[in-house]
Formats: structure tokens, C-alpha cells, sequence
């Protein structure tokens, strides 16, 4: 029996009840929509694409997938036997038990809660690296829980009053925010009217923003966690760490890409997040939530920039109750060799986008390239393309994703 695989990449906006998409943001989901089925570890399985959005010119590493509308799926009638969706919204709920009646949904309340901000804001800890406060960390949230227009006015003033630089940067993070999506970047006191009207649409929606100074990260890392339900019965779940890989981002937070089987720290600088992340995979496993959780963890530079001065740890950033692309380059660390390390990169471009690497040219010598993602989707070329760049070289990896991170614009 195949499994079904359902991108639903949107899922935030999902959980918010937002069911209309840009055309522009629905074509950079549908590019990176057959990636999910990089997790597919078996013959035959199925990944659902929209009818306008079907891939060809498949990768040698997706052969083994086969590619479904849901109009499709409905027709192949009850051949599947399991409905895995990127994250567990209603409308994922409401399409797995049409084509795949016996799948178990998890509770939906939990879902939510577990991707709110809110949730998040509740183990949002931080810790010095350079002093003895390392050992515990801090109980105030890095972030602030905002109801109101005046909650962000006030949490503004609180900010600037204690960093001596005259316009600290800053970012506002909706409710359900990922992937540098559903945010406000910004610096000062001051708000400017696009800022106040977008925060004025959170808040007419009875929902909470989440406000946090904006920090230069040094590194950052997804942790890969599973939450699993006692068979017993009892109301403790069990927790698997399935491992991290570290992120590669842009500037402004976007993610780029992941680094596999190597790292710019020293693995033991994220084990106190480790620590930390099962703690939170409990309190989620607790409201009877189940299946794989994110969490994200930086090590970021102080208020006043200086390097190697008065680094954090910030242990958990964002919670991701679903998947999400650190836990693909995870599973891919399977096609690596045994002394290999890897970066998977999302290559963004405006013009079309042909099947060669532009950065071939420039690559170290000993560094291979994978095509990890379709030629075309639909009708047209890519924007996004995904690569896998494989070498056992691990300076060269290193040295390939500060290459990639430029050419993003990082």
C-alpha cells in the first residue's frame, strides 16, 4: 500500500482560516511542493499537486514518486494507507478522510496551540555563552506577548530604554508566523503607518502578535523531534530526538538552506536547547498533540554587535508542529556517504531557471551536484530549485554555502 503525501506548505495561513493565496506566493508552494516527497523512503508513494502545478523532469533521487491531483486521488479510490500532510490543518483533516478514511487526525486544538505564538512565547529561554549564566537560563521570554496597539507601544519604549543605540531594530512575528512569513521588520519607536494598519488587522482578529529585538545570528539550528502517544494509554507521550541540522539563512531571516553532517559550532553548543527542546515536546505531547516538531534555536551577537562578545543562546525561536526543510535535509543526510557532509540549498531565481547549477563554475574541486527538485512545474520553469551539494571535504561545504548564501543575497 502507497503513501500520500499532501504539501499543504501554506499551513499557517491554514490554522488563520486564510484560504486565498497570491498568485505569486501559490507559485513558489507549488515549486517546492514535490520536495516533501523527499521523506518518502519506499517505492510507489504519492505526493498531491494542483492540477496546474504537475512536475516533469523528475530527479533521479524522485523517481521511485509518482505525482497525484487530488481529483486523481480520489478516482484511484481506497488504495493508499496512510495520509501525511506538512501539518495538520482543517483542511488537511477534511481532505484525509475523504481519500484516506482510516487516517487518525490529530486534535486540531492542539495543533493550534502548539504553533501559536503564544505556546512558543511560554519557552522562549535564553543564556549567555560567555559566562557562568550559561548554566541557567534566562526565565523572561526573549519575545513579547502583545494583545493591543499599546502593548507594542509600550514593550517599544521598554526596548529602547535599555539599549543605548538610538533606533533598535526589531521584528513583529503574527500569531501563526514561519518562514519569515506574516512579520513586520522595522526600527525606532516610531510606527509607520503600514506597520500600525497591519497590527490593527492582527488585532481586529482577536489574535496576539509576538515582538522581539532584532539580533545578528551568528548560527542557527533545527532540531528534529517526533511526539508519539503511549500506546498504554497514559498521558505521557513518547519523545524521539531524531537529530538537527544547521540552517543557512539570509539576511533577513529567510531560509536558504541546511548543512548535513557538519556544522560552523561545535555540536555540544546546542545541547542545552536539546535539553530544552524535549521539555517542550512533553508540554505538547501533554495537550495530546502528536507528530513531528520543529524547533528552532540561534546563537545570536548582543545589543551591541560585537564579535564574540556576550553571545546568546535563544532555545527555541519557533515551533514547528509539521514539517519543515531542515527535516527533509535530515533524511537526506541517508544519501551521503559515511566520511560525506552536505548542504541542501534552495536556489531562488527570477529569470528562468535552466537544469545547471549557476554555481558550478565556482565550486571547490570534489564537490558533487543533485538536482533535488523538478525541471518544470506545470508549464513554465521554477523559480525555486533545490540542490544537494555533497563533498568529504567539510571546509568545502562550509565554504559552498557561504557561496550560496551570497548569491541569496545573505
Amino acid at each position: 500500500m502507497s503513501r500520500l503525501y499532501y504539501p499543504n506548505l501554506m499551513f499557517e495561513e491554514q490554522l488563520q482560516g486564510n484560504s486565498r493565496m497570491k498568485a505569486s506566493a501559490q507559485a513558489l508552494v507549488d515549486d517546492l511542493a514535490p520536495c516533501f516527497g523527499l521523506l518518502s523512503g519506499a517505492e510507489n508513494d504519492f505526493v498531491l499537486v494542483r492540477d496546474e502545478a504537475i512536475p516533469t523532469g523528475i530527479p533521479d533521487v524522485m523517481q521511485s514518486l509518482q505525482f497525484l491531483t487530488i481529483a486523481e486521488a480520489q478516482a484511484a479510490g481506497a488504495g493508499f494507507c496512510e495520509f501525511i500532510p506538512w501539518g495538520w490543518s482543517e483542511p488537511a483533516g477534511q481532505l484525509a478522510s475523504k481519500l484516506v478514511p482510516t487516517t487518525a487526525v490529530p486534535p486540531l486544538d492542539a495543533i493550534r496551540t502548539v504553533n501559536s505564538r503564544r505556546f512558543q512565547n511560554t519557552f522562549d529561554e535564553w543564556c549567555r555563552l560567555d559566562d557562568e549564566s550559561f548554566k541557567t537560563a534566562h526565565d523572561e521570554p526573549f519575545s513579547r506577548v502583545c494583545t493591543c496597539l499599546s502593548d507594542v507601544n509600550d514593550w517599544l519604549k521598554s526596548l529602547h530604554k535599555a539599549h543605548s543605540i538610538p533606533a533598535v531594530p526589531w521584528v513583529i512575528k503574527a500569531e501563526f508566523s514561519q518562514a519569515a512569513r506574516n512579520r513586520i521588520l522595522g526600527e525606532g519607536l516610531e510606527l509607520d503607518p503600514r506597520t500600525t494598519g497591519w497590527l490593527r488587522n492582527q488585532f481586529t482578529q482577536k489574535t496576539i502578535v509576538s515582538a522581539e529585538p532584532w539580533r545578528n545570528r551568528v548560527a542557527e539550528a533545527g532540531l528534529q523531534f517526533t511526539v508519539t502517544p503511549d500506546p498504554f494509554g497514559t498521558q505521557k507521550p513518547t519523545i524521539q530526538f531524531d537529530g538537527l541540522t544547521e540552517m543557512v539563512t539570509a539576511a533577513d531571516g529567510r531560509y536558504i538552506g541546511s548543512l548535513i553532517h557538519c556544522s560552523t559550532q561545535c555540536q555540544s553548543i546546542w545541547d542545552k536547547a536539546i535539553r530544552h527542546g524535549y521539555h517542550i515536546a512533553c508540554a505538547a505531547g501533554g495537550l495530546s498533540y502528536t507528530g513531528w516538531l520543529g524547533i528552532d534555536c540561534m546563537i545570536l551577537e548582543d545589543a551591541t554587535g560585537s564579535p564574540g562578545s556576550n553571545r546568546l543562546l535563544r532555545m527555541a525561536h519557533d515551533l514547528n508542529g509539521r514539517c519543515t526543510m531542515g527535516r527533509i535535509a535530515l533524511h537526506l543526510g541517508k544519501l551521503l556517504g559515511p566520511e560525506e557532509s552536505g548542504f541542501w540549498f534552495q536556489l531562488r531565481q527570477t529569470k528562468p531557471a535552466n537544469t545547471d547549477f549557476p554555481l558550478a563554475p565556482k565550486l571547490p574541486s570534489g564537490v558533487s551536484i543533485q538536482r533535488t527538485s523538478p525541471c518544470r512545474i506545470g508549464q513554465r520553469d521554477p523559480q525555486i530549485t533545490t540542490w544537494l551539494l555533497t563533498g568529504s571535504d567539510s571546509e568545502a561545504i562550509l565554504h559552498v554555502s557561504d557561496l550560496c548564501r551570497q548569491f541569496s543575497g545573505g
